[in-house]
């Protein structure tokens, strides 16, 4: 008879003769949903997978202007079959047909309405149109699906004391916006006492109206691990620190999600910032070894210099190097309200791995995805991703998501 295991402090009471797959456990704190994974609902004939090839693949190093995908930050794919694609390296929004088409394009670098200065995100409305946000002029811009300008909105009074970077649109139109370490630290290096060493900088996550207004925090989190070193004439580096955590984040129409890598927890917020669910999942964390530090080593070395390879390796030695890796990388939320969590890959080697979980947040199973697909968005039988070839060319790339039986 197997003996069940006490995991993160709760008993395994179902499960533990074999055959079903354990069920998710289900408690109540204060008001706030518990769920604890233990292994995936799905079976083999459950899993969902990626076509082999993509159904469209726009820009290589072949295509001609309008098809030559420079720098992407977002793609997006409207109900229509249209691809919209915010390509950074020209500064302009682009739409292409359901065949992978250009049909126009809109923006540029400069001054105007509807010029970019810096594309960082692009997303889409309730209602379909599709929003851009220039981080360089703290602007959104509004386009209707068939890429008609319709109005923008300039967030430089919204954020002139604390810049921020919109991250989603929900289904009432107002926005989720984050304020990272990236923020954080620029202001940090301005000031008179400045952090030196290991800091762990703060997230945080507010809800602005359409129009720029503020209107509640959602919450305020554990950001991004950086180390601060100060130099010569007050300079001061900041990097990151290898395998550390940071905040992560997805939206949906309604709720938020959040997690800081410590550990595989997953908080769900609503828009008025209330905390309602945690998603967590039974899983050891995964040692930094003196082999993976060493990995870590070789690559950071390649390509050094012999005269400055000793010193480089003395500060490589001297980084605060974590006990364990995080728990987990990048989320998205598809059109079904599933949670994709992609796996955390120290080196981004090996088949990428997402694990999904239904809108009641049990753990469904793990998709893989195509090595080297950085994804924007997942519908429901379909991933749009950019992707960068050996020729250090990008496209945009749609895959077919095969799902053999629904509802697993």
């Amino acid at each position: 008879m197997k003996k069940c295991i006490l995991l993160q402090g709760l008993a395994l009471l179902a499960g533990c003769g074999g055959g079903s797959p354990t069920p998710p456990l289900v408690s109540d704190s204060a008001g706030v949903t518990i769920v604890d994974n233990f292994e995936p609902q799905w079976g083999r004939a459950d899993i969902w997978r990626l076509t082999d090839n993509p159904a469209i693949d726009i820009g290589g190093a072949e295509a001609d202007s309008l098809h030559r995908i420079s720098r992407p930050v977002g793609a997006q794919r409207l109900e229509d079959g249209t691809i919209v694609v915010a390509n950074a390296g020209t500064q302009e929004l682009r739409w292409f047909d359901p065949a992978g088409r250009h049909v126009l394009s809109a923006g540029s670098r400069g001054e105007g309405s509807i010029h970019f200065a810096a594309l960082e995100w692009l997303g889409t409305t309730a209602s379909g149109d599709v929003v851009a946000f220039d981080f360089g002029r703290l602007r959104l811009s509004l386009f209707d699906p068939v890429g008609n300008f319709r109005k923008s909105t300039s967030l430089i009074v919204t954020f002139q004391a604390e810049p921020g970077s919109v991250r989603a649109v929900f289904a009432d139109s107002s926005l989720a916006v984050i304020r990272d370490v990236r923020h954080w630290a620029r202001s940090m290096t301005q000031q008179a006492s400045m952090p030196e060493g290991l800091v762990r900088g703060p997230a945080t996550v507010s809800r602005y109206s359409a129009d720029g207004e503020y209107l509640n925090a959602i919450g305020t989190f554990r950001g991004a691990e950086r180390i601060f070193t100060k130099g010569a004439s007050r300079i001061v580096r900041v990097s990151g620190r290898p395998f550390g955590r940071t905040a992560v984040f997805a939206a949906s129409d309604d709720r938020v999600y959040v997690g800081t890598q410590d550990t595989y927890r997953i908080e769900s917020y609503d828009m008025q910032g209330r905390l309602t669910t945690v998603l967590r999942v039974a899983r050891e964390p995964r040692l930094v070894t003196a082999e993976v530090i060493e990995r870590y080593v070789r690559g950071r070395l390649t390509g050094v210099h012999e005269r400055e390879r000793a010193q480089r390796e003395r500060q490589l030695a001297a980084l605060p190097y974590p006990d364990t890796m995080p728990a987990y990388d990048a989320m998205l939320v598809d059109s079904d309200e599933n949670l994709w969590v992609a796996e955390y890959s120290p080196f981004g080697d090996g088949t990428p791995a997402w694990t999904v979980f239904d809108s009641d947040h049990r753990m469904l199973g793990t998709v893989e995805t195509p090595p080297g697909l950085a994804i924007y968005q997942i519908g429901a039988d379909f991933v749009v991703g950019s992707y960068r070839d050996e020729e250090d060319a990008y496209h945009i790339r749609v895959y077919g998501l095969e799902k053999p039986r629904e509802g697993g």
